[in-house]
């Protein structure tokens, strides 16, 4: 059996330094892939990405130039295994699906190095046991196999490149075309659950909340619509002393007790016959403050907001009259 080297004996430079620990699924595509059909949930990937699963150790002239011009691509049988794992997986729900690093493989998977046409520099490797260093020239063809410490599945993932630069073997053609078409040409309501930080509320409970404020917003209006429509004070005044069958019990009183009764009843008279050719007798309820009431004559209205009363404020001139006559005459 042939000797396997790994992934720090090969560089783009004829002199091996000590190898920088790289990882090798940084971007792209082969994130959503894992999660699509190796079994994971959105994001749960990400933790891999600090483990061993899917760092390797390589030169620093490999490392420069890894997303760019190298890959490293396991076996067609390895390849084959994954492939028909994905694919049980697209086919049952989550929690039935087996995840990547589950997947049965082969016990030893070998590596191909694939490098990008566009790279055309020489290529050297380094024996495991004696240290030999040999050059490759391009395109490559001698190049040993090679064994990494990274998960299988990822190193596909890592691969999908080779698909652009038309190296890759007929096997893993077929699993990336696979893997692309259904994860992001196709629905997939299996792959992911919706993020945590994704709340959407239920029809009913928006139904329910939109209802409530409605019927809020319509009390609102309906009680300022009613102290805006009240009785004009004319007409008030009207229906109460109809209500007593003469207009003395709305206005009029005793002599001895002539303050005290208009105090009582609140009759207010405007009659200003410089002002208007016309009076208006207004005929208020009680006041809860009678002495207040009586000498400055304002009263708000508890259900309405303030500006909104329907009865106008006397004057203290027509206040004190009223109260030192005790009688007020209707004028029509």
């Amino acid at each position: 059996m042939p000797v396997l080297y790994r992934s720090e004996d090969v560089s783009f430079s004829d002199g091996f330094y000590e190898p920088a620990t790289i990882k090798a699924l940084r971007k792209g595509a082969g994130r959503a892939i894992l999660e699509c059909f190796g079994g994971l949930t959105r994001d749960e990937f990400e933790p891999f990405r600090e483990t061993a699963y899917n760092q390797l150790k390589v030169q620093p002239s490999v490392a420069e130039c890894w997303d760019l011009f190298v890959a490293f691509v396991p076996s067609e049988d390895t390849v084959a295994a994954i492939h028909k794992a994905f694919k049980a997986n697209g086919k049952c729900r989550l929690s039935e699906r087996t995840p990547f690093t589950q997947i049965p493989l082969p016990a030893l998977t070998t590596y191909t190095l694939i490098i990008s046409p566009k790279a055309s520099q020489d290529v050297f490797t380094r024996h495991p046991v004696t240290g030999v260093v040999r050059r490759h020239h391009h395109p490559y063809t001698d190049l040993p196999k090679f064994t990494l410490s990274a998960h299988p599945c990822i190193m596909a993932e890592a691969g999908r490149r080779t698909l652009a630069w038309r190296l890759s073997p007929p096997i893993l053609t077929k699993y990336f075309l696979y893997t692309t078409v259904r994860c992001f040409c196709h629905k997939l309501p299996f792959w992911t659950k919706p993020p945590k930080t994704l709340c959407v509320p239920s029809p009913h409970a928006s139904s329910t909340h939109f209802t409530s404020d409605s019927a809020t917003r319509k009390r609102k209006q309906d009680v300022c619509g009613d102290a805006r429509n009240s009785p004009r004070p004319r007409k008030m005044a009207r229906r109460q002393c109809q209500g007593a069958h003469s207009p003395s019990s709305c206005g009029s009183s005793s002599g001895s007790g002539a303050s005290g009764s208009t105090s009582a009843s609140h009759l207010s008279v405007s009659s200003d016959a410089s002002a208007a050719p016309s009076s208006t007798i207004v005929c208020s309820l009680p006041p809860t403050d009678t002495k207040a009431t009586s000498t400055t004559g304002k009263r708000k209205r508890d259900d309405c907001p303030e500006g909104l009363s329907s009865t106008p404020t006397p004057s203290p001139k027509a206040a004190r009259r009223d109260s030192g006559s005790g009688r007020a005459d209707v004028i029509q």
